[in-house]
């Protein structure tokens, strides 16, 4: 079973009670801490824009979510993006007890660990593998125990996807020890191949996700849960504490946009796809540039170089910006100093100098 280490965060009895209980819209209402919204007329003077009149809670939102995932609203919890919603769970279900997270993987993961006080474990996706999970590394979690694992799909930086044997390898985990499963979708509408949720597949799964990433809305801050609904409610209390209230005008804006959002999520895959094929055959053609093709998205993961880890990567981004004012991600935050990530969603007629200049970086260092 999962470590007893980890200890439950605690509720914040009087934030479910007035958000469940406490509301402009109830008479002779004696419990309220704040003044009404102001009129929008007045708004308007402030220069201020109209406020959407959404209820605390962002019910539309959760709403429309539920809808496009195919789920109960009591299995939504609305979030502050993909990060909120992370750092949510860790501090619900993990705190002193044990993480496992993907490496290479998003640097979010480890610093969650380290700021609920749990032991943070490597699990280990293999570029031998096809940036699959190790299944060895696998059975060590469920030998050693685990209270929340952490992984992405598509998988940053690798932009590989989830297989059905990750996907039983950790039913397996969850099964074993008891964790839950994170399984960060926020990558997830840029695969060519639609999924369904991965909260379909098992109990033990959560997800967690945003319009920020592959729908571009980053400053709705709208981001998800999901799960199922006793844990979903179970979560919902402690984010009493951590973010007692979402700011229901930008829930409903994203409620609006998540009624379009499958559709507008196949028209961005159709516009990365091109730039997709257009850096793998880069790759192909570069000296000193290797990966594994990713399944699909803007983003992949390049090693530069050959033989033992080193900090080419690093060398190399530093080098592209310097001298060419080209920006890529150093792989030393995915904990791969001998990698960079890529990212192509540029116009046409600057991707192509963006890549020479790369290439003109690796010749200057390498030769």
């Amino acid at each position: 079973m999962a470590d007893d280490r980890a200890r439950p965060a605690p509720p914040f009895p009087y934030m479910r009670y007035a958000k469940q209980r406490l509301g402009f819209d109830r008479p002779m209402n004696l419990g309220m801490s704040g003044i009404r919204p102001p009129a929008d007329a007045l708004l308007a003077d402030l220069g201020v824009g109209p406020l959407s009149g959404a209820p605390l809670g962002a019910a539309a939102y959760r709403a429309a979510l539920a809808a496009r995932f195919e789920v109960d609203p009591a299995q939504v919890h609305p979030a502050v993006g993909t990060s909120h919603a992370n750092f949510l769970i860790g501090f619900a279900l993990a705190r002193g007890g044990r993480v496992w997270a993907e490496e290479p993987g998003y640097g979010a993961f480890r610093a969650i660990a380290d700021e609920v006080g749990a032991t943070f474990h490597p699990l280990l996706r293999r570029p031998e593998l096809g940036w699959a999970l190790d299944p060895l590394v696998l059975k060590q979690a469920a030998r050693e125990g685990a209270d929340v694992v952490f992984v992405s799909d598509l998988h940053n930086p690798t932009g590989k996807r989830l297989t059905d044997d990750d996907f039983a390898g950790l039913a397996e985990l969850a099964e074993a020890t008891g964790a839950w499963i994170v399984v960060d979708e926020v990558y997830a509408d840029f695969d060519p191949v639609p999924r369904p949720s991965a909260v379909h597949r098992n109990p033990r799964f959560l997800v967690t996700s945003s319009l920020t990433k592959v729908h571009g809305l980053g400053d709705l801050r709208a981001g998800w849960i999901l799960g199922g609904e006793q844990i979903i409610e179970q979560l919902a209390e402690v984010d009493d504490v951590v973010c007692p209230a979402l700011s229901g005008t930008l829930m409903a804006q994203a409620a609006s946009y998540v009624a379009h959002g499958r559709e507008r999520a196949a028209v961005i895959r159709d516009r990365a796809a091109w730039r997709l094929d257009q850096v793998d055959r880069w790759v192909e053609a570069t000296p000193h540039m290797s990966w594994v093709r990713p399944d699909g998205g803007i983003s992949g993961f390049v090693r530069v170089g050959e033989g033992q880890e080193t900090d080419q990567g690093d060398r190399l981004a530093a080098q592209a910006e310097a001298r060419h004012g080209v920006l890529l991600v150093p792989g030393s935050y995915f904990q791969r100093p001998a990698w960079v990530r890529i990212s192509y969603d540029l116009d046409e007629e600057i991707l192509g100098p963006a890549l020479d200049g790369v290439a003109q970086a690796a010749r200057e260092l390498f030769g």
